[in-house]
């Protein structure tokens, strides 16, 4: 009888250890199908999609915003936004316009990708601009930083110009606000040799920037 008992007590002891097993090795399959079901297929930088890409960085279409990122979108129309204190000349805000083709105005152009390197969701790509007014710079080595917005490559950088413009307000933003700028105003308004018109632009410019100053406090 107790023989017989400790047959059914090892059967049974068996029984749980391959179905402990079994489950083990069900749940360790399990999770590699998760894993593989997971893992999501890289998503290729296409020659069209680089081609719109190009486009965007100098706002040449409508919908250029869909193109870049937040962030990069945010620096840029900051940029754009902020007076430029030129006192009626040309003021510091001449470098935005060099950011595609380091020549003004800038002419219809095309890209050709030297090299990508794809990380994950962040792509780095090496490229030229294909200029058809200036082909001296045809060979000059432009940088992308791209990265997935829904499932798709938008400019998170180009050509470290992010930091150019984060740079360029914050440095414009304490000119407008400093003794040197109102100073150099005051002397123009009050030159006698100066011309009427050019205290006419030095005034409405003032006008922009106190207004500017007033809705952007520090």
């Amino acid at each position: 009888m107790r023989k017989a008992l400790g047959i059914s007590a090892i059967s049974a002891l068996l029984l749980m250890a391959c179905n402990s097993n079994g489950a083990k090795q069900a749940s360790d399959v399990d999770s590699t199908n998760v894993a593989v079901e997971d893992a999501k297929p890289m998503v290729e930088l296409t020659d069209n999609r680089f081609q719109e890409l190009i486009a965007a960085i100098d706002r040449s279409t409508e919908d250029y915003e869909k193109w870049l990122t937040n962030e990069y979108c945010k620096a840029w129309n900051d940029a754009l936004e902020i007076p430029s204190g030129g006192l009626g000349e040309i003021g510091n805000d001449e470098f935005l316009y060099y950011l595609v083709c380091n020549v003004d105005p800038c002419s219809s152009h095309t890209g050709k990708m030297l090299s990508t390197d794809i990380k994950g969701d962040t792509a780095y790509v090496k490229f030229n601009i294909i200029h058809t007014d200036h082909p001296e710079e045809n060979n000059k080595i432009h940088n992308f930083k791209l990265v997935l917005k829904d499932e798709e490559w938008v400019i998170a950088d180009y050509d470290n110009t992010i930091q150019t413009m984060l740079d360029y307000r914050k440095e414009e933003y304490n000119y407008l606000k400093s003794p040197e700028y109102r100073n150099a105003a005051e002397e123009i308004l009050n030159d006698p040799e100066a011309e009427e018109f050019w205290k006419d632009a030095v005034r409405e410019e003032l006008e922009e920037v106190d207004e500017f100053l007033k809705k952007n406090p520090r």
